[in-house]
């Protein structure tokens, strides 16, 4: 790989990231989610490099969500074991939202900057591709 150009690189302890996030209202913020192994959300400053938190996830973070200043919480979809959706005042958790199927890939706030998160279902046609 080539390597120039590249200002800063970022990992886990395990080397393994599953998400990353910008947080919205300071731009020098970076937000990763570790896999199975480092079951971290970490919090990184780019411009030092330093990590400014770490709370553990106790899963993967599949997916980050920094939610829009008004309430400053970050949502992690998470996968094995717990396949939930935590949501953070970093580095508190405030709750978890378990009963999910499978891993959390996805998030999306409503416009009222409030989480939603739900089954997206996916059907199989009786029809072949040539049909539809």
């Amino acid at each position: 790989m080539d390597q120039r150009g590249i200002v800063l690189a970022v990992g886990t302890s395990e080397g393994e990231v599953q998400a990353m996030e910008w947080c919205p209202w300071r731009s020098e913020v970076l937000a990763i989610g570790g896999g199975m192994k480092d079951g971290r959300l970490h919090v990184l400053d780019v411009n030092t490099g330093k990590s400014i938190q770490a709370p553990s996830t106790h899963s993967q973070a599949n997916f980050l969500l920094i939610s829009l200043p008004k309430i400053k919480e970050t949502a992690t979809g998470q996968g094995a074991p717990e396949s939930a959706v935590a949501l953070w005042a970093c580095p508190t958790l405030l709750g978890e939202f378990f009963g999910h199927r499978g891993r959390v890939l996805h998030l999306a706030p409503s416009p009222d900057e409030t989480l939603t998160h739900g089954t997206a279902c996916v059907w199989k046609s009786h029809r072949s591709p040539s049909q539809l």
